[in-house]
């Protein structure tokens, strides 16, 4: 079964007075100076935040080369999905489970019939969400 998949990585500034440097060490978030995510699947798309002003996003050509085919990735405001996991519905707050049935139904504030979509791996989900809202 082919299912996208994707990983999610941080780059850190380094400290040049680090002797022994450790990919595994955990670094402090202000050192860090660009994050991304790669996803696999019947296309591989890089996605970087922290080099400019733009997010923005490449895609690896027939020639293994990455092209910028997203010059700016900005999230939509509002989207028509929700992404969660409905097999944990039995361990859900109430309030959840009430939006969740009014939003299938267009009971919300926006009007909008929600629909769900989870393909459970966190690049790919929020992928969708970043591009659809």
């Amino acid at each position: 079964v082919a299912a996208p998949t994707g990983s999610i990585f941080g780059v850190y500034r380094r400290d040049d007075d680090a002797v022994n440097f450790s990919p595994f060490e955990s670094y402090p978030r202000r050192s860090m100076v660009a994050a991304g995510y790669a996803l696999y699947s019947s296309s591989t798309e890089l996605i970087l935040a922290g080099l400019g002003e733009n997010v923005v996003g490449f895609t690896l050509d027939s020639d293994d080369t990455f092209r910028r085919s997203r010059p700016v990735v900005v999230c939509p405001e509002r989207g028509p999905y929700y992404s969660l996991n409905e097999a944990r519905e039995p361990d859900w707050p109430d309030g959840l489970r009430m939006w969740i049935d009014d939003a299938k139904r267009g009971r919300t504030s926006s009007g909008t019939e929600y629909s769900a979509r989870y393909v459970c791996s966190l690049a790919v989900d929020f992928h969708r969400t970043l591009l659809k809202g």
